[in-house]
């Protein structure tokens, strides 16, 4: 018995076509499977970051570490975020001598020059309080770790757009300093985003001098926690911040 030609057809589209309901399932599982591949992405380029920080601060700390073995001791800035020392751009006292093996022989740091930075006063050598309360400390020449951040608005990490003075935000960063580009003061435009400073704390105690950096959300989440006597090996960083000891 033969089948006509349009009712076979009928058939086959019957059974090879999809309702709207099963084709908004499939739209709806390819999204999730999409949304999960963006947010794997996203984790996996946080981890590589971070990792690139862990790398740079080990960079950072040869640095120190050279600065000590040539200078006697560890660099100890007025302010954690200061590495003017390692840079070179101030004056030492004591130059490289040769006959003694001693002396300032730098800079330590230039491939991980970063310019000047903003921060509040209120951040502590000890790794106590807070780099956005406090006066503003202008032009520290800083390193910036490798996690995108605005520049941050006094008193809290809400984002903050620069003026044109460059004296309005807090971890804002710019190429020169304030005045050395002869422009009354005004220094060359803050970035839009830029990492935030890596921090030294209690460099004058050898057994609990470290290096920080404020980790992927931006904040310094306050001091390591260990006692008044721990080294630095027994400390932990809060949150995200990525801590490493320089000399244990």
């Amino acid at each position: 018995m033969n089948i006509e030609a349009p009712r076979i057809l009928r058939l086959v589209r019957g059974q090879a076509g999809f309702s709207l309901l099963e084709l908004m399932i499939v739209v709806a599982i390819l999204a999730v499977v999409a949304g999960g591949m963006i947010f794997k992405q996203g984790e996996t380029a946080e981890k590589a970051k971070g990792s690139v920080a862990l790398n740079e601060m080990q960079k950072v700390k040869a640095a120190i570490l050279q600065f000590r073995l040539d200078m006697g001791t560890l660099p100890n800035p007025a302010n954690p975020a200061d590495f003017l020392e390692l840079y070179g751009d101030v004056v030492l006292p004591n130059l490289w001598n040769p006959d003694n093996r001693r002396g300032w022989r730098g800079p330590y740091l230039s491939a991980l020059g970063e310019g000047y930075t903003d921060i509040g006063a209120d951040l502590l050598s000890n790794g106590g309080g807070s780099p956005v309360t406090g006066a503003q400390v202008q032009d520290i020449r800083g390193v910036a770790d490798p996690f995108s951040a605005f520049p941050a608005v006094p008193g809290s990490y809400a984002a903050c757009e620069e003026d044109v003075d460059n004296n309005t935000c807090l971890l804002d960063w710019r190429t020169l300093d304030d005045d050395k580009d002869g422009d009354d003061g005004d220094g060359d435009k803050a970035h839009e985003r830029h990492g935030r400073p890596y921090l030294m704390f209690e460099m004058g105690d050898e057994n609990r001098a470290r290096l920080m950096s404020m980790g992927p959300n931006g904040r310094y989440d306050g001091n390591v926690t260990c006692g008044a006597t721990d080294s630095c090996n027994l400390c932990a960083p809060q949150e995200d911040d990525l801590l490493v000891c320089l000399l244990r």
